[in-house]
């Protein structure tokens, strides 16, 4: 517990083993990550009942120029440090352990949504055939074709396909905590646990692919762990999500296209949905958003060129072929 003289390190500490128990791993790594590398450091030795409004504002500032000057998204940075900060306070407030908050006179820097890189469907279809090559081609024709996360296509279970309704279910991810791939078993959201339908090529793929993951598991005998995981290891273990970024890239080089981010696929293929002018829940329910609000905050760059065209032919309609006054 928090008693009057305690710091800021304190405070976040028995905060976050408060929150142990209530958060997944992977989001306790994160928590502890923001709160030992970025906060500590600076205001750990503050006491709590010290901390002032100004105090933060310069730490803010302060830590949005070092990490643009290393190139890093700093807002963001600055932004889950607030976060943290303000979620131990208020849960000091509501024990009466302090009179409030000061996050809340505090503002953080706003995020600034940059448009997502992507790829046209031509250089899809190139990495696509370079992937294929590579003996793991399966993955990257689930990721491109589903817009899956990355941790939601590693997760796949050959009991989440199905071949009679073409469809495949997410139900659990593979991310990596401390290092090591780890299996959870609830989807990122409720949202995210969904059925995902596919072309039937896409069956098509994976109906090879099982065929030479069961010849792995002839080779590795009583070595193979069952995890009925479409995407694994020699030996059945999952893949680590770290790993698959690594070929991800490789492959990129190789098939002489540009690098994008770790959601460079799912982007691409929101965007070519959207840009055929797929229905937008529809687009939005498969991507496993919360809500479609969240897909159009991330996407409201695509069809610019589109609505250009769509004020062209009303100006033509209009006005027709007359000089500008």
């Amino acid at each position: 517990m928090i008693v009057l003289g305690d710091t800021v390190a304190d405070l976040l500490r028995a905060w976050l083993e408060a929150k142990r128990h209530d958060i997944k791993p992977t989001t306790l790594e994160s928590y502890t990550r923001t709160i030992e590398q970025e906060i500590i450091p600076a205001l750990g030795a503050v006491p709590v009942q010290s901390l002032k409004p100004a105090t933060l504002k310069d730490f803010y500032t302060k830590k949005l120029t070092e990490k643009r000057a290393t190139g890093c998204d700093g807002a963001r940075c600055v932004q889950l440090c607030h976060l943290r900060l303000s979620q131990a306070l208020d849960d000091a407030v509501n024990m009466d352990l302090i009179p409030r908050n000061v996050c809340d006179s505090v503002k953080p820097p706003r995020v600034v949504s940059k448009e997502k890189s992507v790829w046209e469907p031509e250089q899809t279809r190139t990495f696509l055939d370079v992937a294929r090559t590579s003996g793991d081609g399966a993955v990257w024709v689930v990721l491109a074709a589903t817009g899956m996360r990355r941790g939601e296509a590693l997760g796949l279970r050959w009991a989440d396909v199905a071949e009679h309704d073409n469809t495949l279910r997410v139900s659990q991810q593979v991310n990596v905590v401390e290092g090591a791939p780890y299996v959870q078993k609830t989807a990122k959201t409720d949202d995210s646990a969904r059925r995902v339908p596919v072309d039937a090529a896409v069956i098509a793929v994976l109906k090879q692919h099982r065929a030479k993951q069961n010849e792995k598991h002839l080779q590795a005998g009583a070595a193979w762990q069952n995890n009925d995981l479409v995407f694994c290891t020699r030996d059945g273990k999952p893949l680590n999500p770290s790993n698959v970024l690594a070929d991800f890239y490789a492959l990129c080089d190789r098939a002489g296209l540009p690098k994008l981010n770790i959601h460079g696929l799912r982007h691409s293929y929101a965007t070519l949905a959207i840009k055929r002018g797929d229905d937008i829940k529809a687009v939005s329910e498969v991507l496993g958003h919360r809500s479609i609000d969240i897909t159009l905050r991330t996407y409201h760059h695509v069809g610019v060129k589109e609505h250009r065209a769509v004020a062209a032919t009303i100006g033509a309609a209009l006005f027709g072929a007359q000089e500008a006054i």
